[in-house]
């Protein structure tokens, strides 16, 4: 209904072992028809997989900043190691050719170990989504910008989340959009059955009414995968370009990107013509522009 692109991000199971060996879940037939189930109808409404973690417990070692009790340190990198390589033969047993190129850190909390033996297990990993903004109730949340790292994997972190909307939530969101174009979202599936003790029908039309506000203020956005968001960032990141302003033009020459650039453009003038791009209007005084080619020019009014 919204463009919205899912990305899935799999555990394979909840209990809190970090000594190997590591093993499959309690029922492995039914966590495995679970995989097929929900993993070929993620695929096919368009979304993609990812990796959360063997279990939920963070990937940090002994001393390492936790929260909880209900947190357990792991011995050594090797055992990081060693889980994930377990939750990979996971996947890779129902999707055998499957490119695992997104991680999410449970409970937005990985140490520099952790991040190391993602890299060695997950050999395709692109992306680590973590949080934009600080957890308040947390000390050892795992706090990104949209950039790539020195290994140069890339950090797109999570803005908002849950289902149930909160003005702090609400502000985050424009915010993040209005800097930087992004809107980023995570929900656990399993809070329908403890989130704030409402139903699903309440949990549904507020998580509802966030995505068509979004759609409707923000119809520019472009539903992606995380993967797909990946791209879009690196072309970003890598983008070269350079503007020219004449007294009734703006001339934009640009390069390092792959198929489609956009720019956003403010101006109080009125566009007469565009040549070399794409515009459309989304808000009072603003463009959008979509430029395919290595150059572009805004025509205004004189």
């Amino acid at each position: 209904r919204y463009g919205v692109r899912y990305t899935g991000v799999v555990i394979e199971t909840y209990d809190d072992n970090t000594r190997p060996p590591f093993r499959p879940g309690h029922d492995v037939s039914l966590d495995r028809n679970n995989l097929v189930i929900y993993g070929r109808e993620l695929i096919k409404s368009g979304g993609e997989i990812g990796i959360h973690g063997h279990n939920h417990q963070p990937l940090v070692p002994p001393g390492y900043i936790l929260d909880g009790p209900e947190y357990v340190a792991w011995a050594s990198r090797a055992d990081m190691t060693a889980s994930l390589k377990e939750v990979r033969r996971y996947v890779e047993e129902v999707y055998p050719s499957y490119s695992l190129q997104a991680y999410v850190p449970p409970s937005n909390i990985l140490s520099p170990d952790g991040r190391a033996a993602i890299l060695e297990a997950l050999p395709d990993t692109r992306i680590i989504a973590s949080l934009y903004f600080p957890d308040k109730d947390s000390n050892a949340s795992y706090v990104q910008e949209f950039e790539r790292a020195r290994d140069g994997v890339l950090e797109m972190p999570r803005v908002s989340f849950g289902y149930v909307r909160h003005n702090n939530n609400d502000w985050e969101i424009l915010n993040a959009i209005t800097a930087v174009g992004v809107f980023t979202h995570f929900v656990h599936p399993d809070n329908i059955l403890y989130t704030e003790k409402r139903s699903w029908k309440e949990l549904h039309k507020s998580f509802d009414s966030l995505l068509a506000e979004i759609h409707d203020r923000f119809g520019w956005l472009r539903g992606a995968t995380a993967s797909q968001a990946g791209a879009m960032l690196e072309d970003y990141l890598d983008l070269d370009y350079r503007l020219t302003e004449e007294r009734d033009r703006l001339a934009i020459s640009c390069g390092g990107f792959r198929g489609t650039v956009y720019f956003v453009l403010r101006t109080v003038r009125t566009v007469k013509e565009v040549r070399g791009c794409e515009i459309s209007q989304i808000d009072d005084n603003v463009y959008l522009l979509k430029i395919s080619g290595t150059s572009a020019t805004v025509v205004f009014e004189s």
